[in-house]
């Protein structure tokens, strides 16, 4: 690291991911005291920890979907994202000044994440999880309890795996483009007591899985997966800022 420079923070909380470009100079050769700041800071309640344990949600459902009712979904985001350059170009394109900021912002995003969430819509039919949703198909009692739990119980794997990502000791120091650890597996949870059910559309009932198949999430695939809501944000503050 360099002993002095320019550098921006980025703060995903539990509600609000907040952005600051901060100034550093590092007063000693061994780096334990550090001159900061900051020259501007703004934060957005649009995106933060909910936002990202909701996008793993959905990005485990369309991999548990395909394993359970295969050719239905897509789980690859090399084919559900467009590519890193082509996020890159859309962000750098927007229009900022001319735009009514948080609703073109979520278009935009909404435009690049379509295949994503096309898929997603997909696999509600095999995993539901939107358990108060007025014009679901599945309307008994008992089904709406089956279509709770899953949501929540994949709510908590996901939050787990948000989680260890950021968790990871050396997340703070590579960029989204780097191949640093490109393959580097995510810790899940003990998955033995959670109970999910998927809808058996042959038989027509809901069927428990009983034990979850093995489950791999690499700190890549998070990193593609909320790399255009961050460029996106990024963009908009850095707009800001200048």
């Amino acid at each position: 690291i360099e002993p002095k420079g320019k550098i921006v923070i980025l703060d995903c909380g539990g509600g609000t991911t907040d952005v600051a470009s901060c100034s550093y100079e590092i007063e000693n050769n061994n780096g334990t005291k550090i001159k900061m700041k900051t020259s501007y800071e703004e934060g957005d309640s649009n995106f933060g920890g909910n936002s990202l344990t909701y996008l793993i949600m959905k990005y485990l459902k369309l991999k548990l979907c395909e394993i359970y009712q295969t050719g239905i979904v897509e789980s690859n985001l090399e084919n559900l994202l467009k590519s890193k350059e082509e996020i890159k170009s859309i962000i750098d394109n927007f229009d900022f000044e001319g735009s009514n900021e948080n609703g073109d912002l979520q278009q935009e995003l909404s435009d690049i994440l379509k295949d994503f969430d096309y898929n997603y819509e997909l696999a509600e039919k095999i995993i539901p999880t939107k358990f108060s949703s007025k014009t679901s198909e599945f309307n008994s009692k008992q089904d709406k309890e089956i279509i709770k739990r899953n949501f929540y119980q994949l709510w908590f794997i996901a939050d787990k795996v948000k989680t260890e990502f950021f968790k990871q000791s050396n997340i703070v120091m590579i960029g989204l483009d780097k191949e640093d650890n490109k393959n580097k597996k995510i810790k899940l949870p003990n998955l033995d007591k959670i109970f999910l059910s998927y809808y058996d559309n042959n038989n027509k009932i809901f069927t428990e899985i009983e034990t979850l198949p093995e489950l791999t999430i690499t700190l890549e695939e998070i990193r593609t997966l909320i790399m255009p809501s961050i460029y996106m944000l990024l963009e908009k503050v850095l707009e800001g800022g200048n």
